[in-house]
């Protein structure tokens, strides 16, 4: 069948539109603009009665032509003829005019920093005396003497050793660089060489970046 507009196959009073290999969605209440005037259904219907007429007179003049060449013994062979039907025309679903609703992106979950289990304590140290000096009349002080870090219940929390003395300005410096336990109780109590020396005590709010730094001096 040639594209063009044809009634409607699925009984609507209308006209659809055969592309040839199936019929569209293209749909035409009245008479297709710009289009020839369809057939009506019963023009349509008195075609195909036609059609079937024409084709049984062929039929039977074949017949008739047979048993005449061939006699009663001969048997009568009827032509087939191969009808092609029309495609059944399909209905392409309506589309919905409903826009697919986004499920949102779930609200990113904070994550919290990990609290740090340790504090780096860095100890300068500066004695009143050369460092060439044989006698500084600080036995307890040296290179290699312990710094020790405790927090206020007195449990020690680590602990370092001086470096080598530099002079500098006729004194000596020492220092003394190491981490140790985060206290529980947010005090820090240092002390350096003799346990008769006492402690320099600090808190939690004097720690800058997680480091403490402790300036300490001996003699004039």
């Amino acid at each position: 069948m040639q594209p063009g507009w044809y009634p409607d196959p699925g009984g609507s009073p209308g006209y659809r539109y055969w592309d040839g290999a199936s019929w569209t969605t293209a749909y035409a209440d009245g008479q297709p603009p710009g289009m020839p005037p369809q057939r009506s259904r019963s023009m349509l219907a008195w075609v195909v009665a036609a059609a079937a007429v024409a084709l049984l007179l062929v039929v039977t003049a074949a017949l008739f032509a047979v048993i005449v060449r061939g006699g009663s013994d001969e048997a009568a062979v009827e032509p087939s003829a191969s009808a092609t039907s029309a495609p059944s025309p399909s209905r392409s679903a309506p589309k919905s005019s409903t826009p697919s609703a986004t499920a949102p992106l779930p609200a990113p979950t904070p994550t919290r920093a990990p609290e740090p289990t340790s504090v780096s304590v860095i100890y300068f140290l500066t004695v009143a005396k050369s460092c060439s000096d044989t006698d500084t009349g600080f036995d307890d002080i040296d290179q290699g003497t312990e710094v020790e870090v405790f927090d206020g219940a007195g449990n020690l929390l680590g602990f370092g050793n001086l470096g080598k003395g530099s002079k500098s300005d006729g004194k000596c410096s020492y220092t003394a660089e190491f981490p140790v336990q985060v206290s529980p109780d947010g005090l820090y109590r240092v002390t350096a060489g003799s346990d008769s020396r006492g402690f320099l005590n600090f808190r939690e709010s004097d720690l800058v970046d997680g480091t403490l730094l402790v300036m300490a001096s001996l003699g004039d």
